[in-house]
């Protein structure tokens, strides 16, 4: 199934308190003159971090997210895309700020090379997570650092893609 273009995803204009609605796009999406064009919509603190990145999937992946963020919370709210303003925790997770707070709005993104993702509730925490499904070549490291025993040791058995399959997975349920 191929995502819809950012300006053209179908969402619904109501969220209730019991339901998180997940949001999905392919950054490759945006032609540069778009993302020309979106940077704008980005506060200060986003503006920084879309800047620092130096490869330019990178930067399409995280602009991407970001827009679809912004126009999923617009979905659920009265407030315009680009007007949405974030702080951060000290973990990095961008947080709603200010005024925007009052909506009850929780939120959570994810972007990768290929695949932008969030999630919007109401009163409700919430998270997501995507990952490329490419071979990981720093999953030694990565394992060594993060995973416990047991997982490193049920990694290091499985050889093949089953190998990078399976690291995937517990990243993912790391990083949710």
């Amino acid at each position: 199934m191929t995502p819809p273009p950012l300006s053209q995803a179908d969402r619904p204009s109501t969220l209730p308190n019991d339901e998180a609605h997940i949001y999905w796009a392919q950054p490759d999406t945006l032609d540069q003159a778009r993302q020309t064009q979106l940077v704008s919509w980005l506060c200060e603190d986003e503006r920084r971090s879309y800047e620092a990145l130096k490869i330019p999937a990178d930067r399409q992946a995280y602009l991407a997210a970001h827009v679809l963020l912004r126009q999923s919370l617009s979905d659920h709210s009265n407030r315009a895309a680009p007007s949405w303003t974030f702080a951060r925790l000290k973990s990095g997770r961008p947080i709603l700020a200010d005024e925007c707070t009052k909506q009850g709005l929780s939120f959570n993104i994810s972007h990768s090379r290929g695949l932008v993702a969030c999630i919007v509730s109401r009163q409700t925490e919430c998270g997501i997570d995507v990952e490329s499904l490419d071979p990981t070549g720093d999953a030694q490291d990565v394992a060594a650092r993060f995973f416990t025993p047991a997982e490193r040791d049920q990694l290091f058995r499985t050889v093949g893609i089953a190998r990078d399959t399976l690291f995937k997975s517990l990243w993912t349920l790391k990083e949710a």
